[in-house]
């Protein structure tokens, strides 16, 4: 996954970064609740549009790809 610096959208990324580390959306490892995930980006201050477009990620390289279009 591209780093923090190399995105064009910093929100972005920093929603990415914070989706692994909380093991949300494509990061999941089981099933999750869509209205809980979207809820913590919520408290974490991210919008809701970032938080939709890392949640519809399918997986790691989904992300990888939506970073590096985000220029």
């Amino acid at each position: 996954m591209a780093a923090l610096g190399d995105a064009g959208d910093p929100e972005l990324a920093a929603a990415c970064t914070f989706a692994r580390r909380r093991h949300l959306g494509p990061f999941r490892r089981a099933a999750a609740d869509r209205r809980r995930e979207l809820a913590a980006f919520a408290l974490a201050g991210f919008e809701r549009r970032t938080a939709e477009a890392v949640l519809a990620c399918a997986d790691e390289a989904a992300v990888a790809d939506l970073l590096s279009g985000a220029d």
